[in-house]
């Protein structure tokens, strides 16, 4: 086979190659949401393929929705569908609800209707900075109106405090960090766990005296490539980019997230949910 020919095979094949990764990417992977598990039993937090404990409150996280142009319709219908089918104790959202040419796409009544089947237990939700950042097709008065459409309970560096049988468990709800300044709010009781939510995890070094961090914001990458660093790495997400850490007796969970801003597509970076199941 002569040189020109080899050539005009290699290219084939990449070009088939890359055809093959963009639709698995762009019509597979993307529609994917995957449940990852993780159990917290006597101070010890670890990612299980099955949960073992029978019993327990079971907490869902997610994160990072970008509804608009990537995430509208019946494909937001049914990941919503997959979150609420977890039957959780507590829900939580981890902020990023708004997503790129959001009105287009989405009514905020529509918004109220997707949610409120969630609240036949306790739901709350944080901000994350895409509900702060200046677009050119959405107004900030717009992303407040459909922030708070979403009828979750609101925590602005706020705690709400969870009775779960004889024990008590702080909910805490922070300010992102790239238009704002997180701060822990104070607690005046004894609780015998607390769980933070924030939406970029890089501020995970910075918490003392938290057991649990919830955080989304990185979308593990969103496309990967095996054994090189991930491509999308956002500002405050760069430490700390998917699954679980464990430092100074406390555990920070990133999830994936759920949608896709600017552009929809994924490659092994599937977006995810968090199951959290506790017990003492």
């Amino acid at each position: 086979m002569r040189g020109i020919e080899i050539f005009w095979l290699c290219l084939g094949i990449i070009v088939f190659i890359g055809i093959l990764v963009y639709l698995y990417g762009y019509i597979f992977e993307v529609r994917m949401t995957r449940l990852i598990k993780y159990e917290y039993h006597d101070k010890t937090i670890k990612k299980v393929k099955e949960t073992s404990l029978k019993e327990g409150l079971k907490i869902i996280f997610f994160s990072d929705l970008h509804l608009g142009k990537n995430l509208h319709g019946k494909q937001l219908k049914k990941k919503l569908a997959f979150i609420l089918k977890q039957n959780a104790d507590i829900y939580l959202f981890g902020g990023d609800l708004i997503g790129y040419r959001l009105t287009d796409y989405v009514k905020s009544t529509e918004i109220i209707d997707r949610f409120n089947d969630f609240l036949t237990v306790p739901c709350y939700k944080i901000k994350g900075n895409h509900e702060y950042k200046k677009e050119e097709h959405t107004s900030q008065e717009t992303k407040d109106l459909y922030f708070a459409a979403m009828p979750f309970k609101p925590l602005v560096n706020e705690k709400e405090i969870i009775e779960y049988k004889d024990k008590k468990i702080a909910i805490i709800g922070l300010q992102e960090g790239q238009y704002h300044k997180p701060e822990m709010p104070k607690i005046d009781e004894d609780v015998d766990l607390k769980i933070v939510m924030i939406h970029q995890g890089d501020y995970f070094d910075t918490f003392n005296d938290v057991d649990i961090v919830l955080s989304g914001h990185t979308h593990g990458g969103q496309i990967r490539i095996p054994f090189l660093p991930p491509i999308y790495s956002p500002k405050h997400g760069k430490k700390y980019n998917r699954g679980l850490f464990i430092k100074d007796n406390k555990a920070l969970i990133v999830s994936k997230g759920v949608g896709c801003n600017m552009f929809k597509f994924r490659f092994l970076a599937s977006s995810d949910i968090i199951e959290l199941k506790i017990t003492f």
